[in-house]
């Protein structure tokens, strides 16, 4: 009976470092904007400090902090995506390249999806989106890594769909290993892509 209690008790406590670790990394997330004199948009100046943050959809604000991630970066920007249909997200790509950031797309192939208007416009700005390898029967990823330290990772596609309608949940983590890993990881299928026509 006591090893049952302390498990309950132990899986109480990380249950609720989670929670600190998630709240602390929310009021960070967002007390960190501040407007950019330069560009007029609103623009993240901090990474938070915190480790993990839940990502939720719908009526997570999902669309809102990816593009909180994104306005992040100071330097690189890589997204390995399943479905990406959503301009919003395919703008913030665009604003982050007009500044200066170094951005990699890799896109899967979806059978039914058109992804001809989101190529276009990502050649048109200088992003030059990737087909994922032909290494993997479906490439399913669904990643974006930041400045190579932080990470979003999860269910959500780029879709409205995902943002909006369906149950989703996603995790960003600030830590430097776990972004290096997923970068090498990102990095050989990049390698092993071809440029989308």
């Amino acid at each position: 009976m006591d090893d049952a209690g302390d498990a309950g008790r132990k899986a109480l406590l990380v249950l609720l470092i989670i929670i600190i670790a998630g709240s602390s990394f929310y009021l960070g997330f967002y007390s960190g904007k501040k407007e950019a004199t330069a560009t007029g948009q609103s623009i993240q100046s901090e990474v938070p400090s915190s480790s993990l943050f839940l990502m939720t959809s719908p009526k997570g604000d999902a669309e809102e902090v990816i593009i909180g991630l994104i306005q992040s970066a100071n330097q690189t920007i890589d997204v390995e995506m399943y479905i990406f249909t959503n301009s919003n997200l395919a703008n913030a790509l665009i604003d982050a390249k007009k500044r200066g950031i170094a951005v990699r797309v890799i896109l899967g192939s979806v059978e039914g999806e058109d992804i001809t208007g989101l190529i276009t416009i990502f050649k048109a700005n200088g992003i030059e989106p990737r087909d994922a390898t032909p290494l993997y029967k479906t490439m399913h990823s669904k990643i974006m890594i930041v400045d190579g330290k932080l990470v979003l990772i999860g269910s959500h596609n780029w879709s409205q769909s995902a943002m909006f309608s369906n149950r989703e949940v996603s995790v960003v983590i600030s830590d430097p290993q776990i972004a290096l890993q997923l970068e090498e990881i990102f990095n050989s299928d990049w390698s092993r892509s071809s440029p989308l026509q």
